[in-house]
């Protein structure tokens, strides 16, 4: 009679161990589908971010026909121009930068500040150019003389606490996102 008691005993403990299993089981794949949903959301709320602030770069570039300057003074203090002295296409470059929530940071008086706060930054480039140069690859072809002022739109994730403060290449890591924008002038000098 005891070996029969013992028998029910090892047979609940072995579906207890085989219940706790299971149950351990389930909750590893419940915290790691948590876990992924979590990455899921916070790429998206990039993506949308990204995608926001390049409209809206972008709407600002075609209001101020692409000045650049014109287009600081929306960002006021929170914006860098850096003019390209050795650059022989005389590009200008506007410089936004973002903590992790998406919040534009006012642009601090040293580098060390900026380097702690921010998570992402938008560059805009912007250049004047030909306008056959412009759209030789469009239905416009030979059709626009003049000017146009050709805008590039990147939006970076600061890695490494790594400030970028030119207009990156294709090589460049944290790269989110780039586009590019033009403004057609019309007839006149480029310079």
């Amino acid at each position: 009679m005891n070996r029969m008691q013992h028998n029910k005993s090892s047979l609940f403990l072995m579906e207890l161990i085989i219940a706790i299993l299971f149950f351990a089981i389930s909750g590893a794949v419940c915290v790691r589908l948590f876990v992924n949903a979590h990455l899921l959301s916070n790429r998206s709320i990039n993506v949308n971010n990204t995608c926001l602030w390049s409209q809206n770069v972008s709407e600002i570039f075609y209001s101020c026909r692409g000045d650049i300057s014109k287009i600081a003074t929306y960002y006021s203090e929170n914006s860098i121009i850096k003019a390209s002295e050795n650059d022989p296409k005389n590009h200008s470059t506007l410089i936004l930068f973002f903590d992790k929530d998406w919040e534009i940071i006012n642009y601090p008086a040293n580098d060390s500040d900026l380097q702690n706060e921010a998570f992402y930054e938008v560059i805009l480039r912007v250049s004047k150019k030909n306008a056959a140069d412009v759209y030789s690859d469009t239905a416009y072809s030979g059709k626009l003389d003049g000017t146009a002022v050709l805008g590039e739109i990147s939006i970076l994730e600061v890695l490494d606490k790594n400030l970028i403060y030119e207009y990156p290449d294709e090589n460049t890591d944290g790269v989110i996102s780039t586009s590019i924008i033009d403004y057609y002038i019309g007839k006149g000098d480029i310079s």
